[in-house]
């Protein structure tokens, strides 16, 4: 191939190749014709302006091999459309997906609910199949927490979980697609070419077309891409990526060589045993990748609490301040409450008599057993369950059914202090109040009948 040197400096050169410019060609493939020889850093190909930049190291000996390269190098093949990999179909993915939030305000609000239904489509896939095998895992949970977000009518809520849900998935993905990466330009498997000695004659194949018991020729500077058995010639060759040998050792005939390996002065005549994924270097690559997918120990017990965890969650609601004002609300921190007072016991380690007797975690239970009753009873879109504090006032519960509204206060002691439920009465007139336990409505009585009965 013809070149001209447009620049060079210590350890740098640029070279501008004679190729078309139209059709591209492969850049590539170019950039793969480089990447065997010792000493070379890294390779850039421009397939617009021709442009071929090298970082290398190793002084006169390196640039002088590239430039043999270079002028021995048959001009390129056309550069060929590849299928997209995961990871790209990942990335493309997340940047449409912000690209939609981003520009949502400049989306007709009657278009947004259906751009969301859109995005969100995946992770409801990976919900449904979840349910198909009976599965109640971290994809049921994300599923129904963008569906609850549309069932409210949040649709940007839905497009902000859904995209985060996909940055997740792309960032993991890109961490595992960037190791192997390394781990291939550590032990150097990535090489496409070998020089094969065929009818007397040397010619450059593509790897996958050398074969077992092919006479590959590597010549100083160059790596070996196979595993064979030297026939010919001697060579100081550098292991150092297999073995971690400092020093180069002398390989003669009879002796074994590895792909990865680097012939720092010599020639070798290598008859091949194992090529492409079967190398050596290729195998340890596998192994590391394997070893990468097994998690630690510590990692599976919290993944499997994790998918423990998500039956309960469906037991449980964080209930909202209740407020007139939308922001006031929307800044608010939820209420946890549980459906089910049993799932507070599991995890305390007080009995009954112990309970009682104290009086703020009796009052706790007293208040999430009522709020579990009302999440139970009142569970149609016709009511909307919420509490209320300003400052040192709280109201326990707070349901509202069209314009009417109850203030539900909890007492599980004999006081009667009802300063918060006053408080809200004087906020909101038309509220009617509503106190269970204490001097109220008995708590065996409250249980034992419909909350919605309740609510006249």
């Amino acid at each position: 191939m013809l070149y001209t040197i447009t620049h060079q400096t210590p350890g740098r050169i640029r070279l501008n190749l004679d190729v078309p410019k139209f059709p591209k060609v492969d850049a590539e493939q170019v950039e793969n014709h480089f990447h065997d020889l010792a000493g070379v850093v890294k390779v850039s190909f421009s397939p617009r302006t021709g442009s071929l930049l090298i970082r290398y190291e190793g002084g006169d000996i390196a640039c002088a091999a590239i430039l043999e390269r270079t002028a021995a190098a048959p001009l390129p093949g056309t550069q060929r459309r590849r299928p997209a990999t995961e990871l790209e179909d990942k990335k493309k993915t997340v940047v449409r997906s912000a690209i939609l939030l981003l520009a949502r305000p400049l989306i007709s609000p009657p278009v947004r609910p259906i751009l969301a239904v859109y995005g969100a489509m995946p992770i409801f896939r990976k919900g449904i199949e979840s349910l198909r095998r009976r599965e109640l895992n971290v994809d049921v949970l994300d599923a129904s927490a963008v569906g609850a977000a549309m069932a409210t009518r949040d649709f940007l809520t839905a497009s902000l979980i859904s995209f985060l849900l996909k940055l997740g998935e792309y960032l993991d993905a890109w961490t595992r697609n960037y190791s192997r990466r390394l781990l291939s330009e550590m032990f150097h498997t990535t090489e496409e070419w070998a020089w094969v000695e065929h009818n007397g004659e040397e010619i450059r194949l593509p790897l996958e077309e050398v074969s077992v018991g092919d006479t590959v020729v590597v010549r100083t500077g160059s790596l070996i891409p196979v595993d064979g058995v030297v026939i010919d010639g001697e060579a100081m060759v550098n292991q150092s990526s297999l073995t971690g040998e400092g020093l180069p050792v002398l390989r003669r005939k009879g002796a074994s060589v590895y792909a990865g390996t680097a012939v720092e002065e010599g020639v070798l005549r290598v008859r091949t045993v194992l090529v492409g994924d079967q190398t050596r270097a290729a195998r340890v690559v596998r192994i590391i990748e394997e070893a990468e997918t097994l998690k630690a120990e510590s990692q599976s017990r919290s993944e499997a609490i994790a998918e423990r965890i998500v039956p309960y969650s469906f037991l449980a609601s964080g209930l909202e301040l209740f407020s007139r004002g939308r922001q006031r609300k929307r800044g608010s921190s939820p209420k946890l409450v549980l459906w089910n007072n049993a799932l507070v016991n599991a995890l305390s380690t007080r009995n009954f008599t112990d309970a009682l007797g104290d009086t703020i975690w009796w009052g706790r239970l007293v208040e999430n057993a009522v709020g579990g009753h009302l999440c139970n009873s009142l569970n149609s879109v016709e009511y909307t369950l919420t509490y209320w504090r300003e400052r040192d006032h709280e109201v326990d519960f707070v349901v509202a059914r069209g314009n009417d509204i109850w203030a539900i206060e909890v007492k599980s002691g004999r006081s009667a202090k009802t300063s918060g439920l006053s408080r809200f009465r004087a906020r909101y007139p038309e509220a009617r109040a509503l106190l269970a336990g204490g001097p109220g409505i008995p708590l065996a009585d409250f249980f034992s009948r419909d909350a919605g009965d309740w609510l006249v």
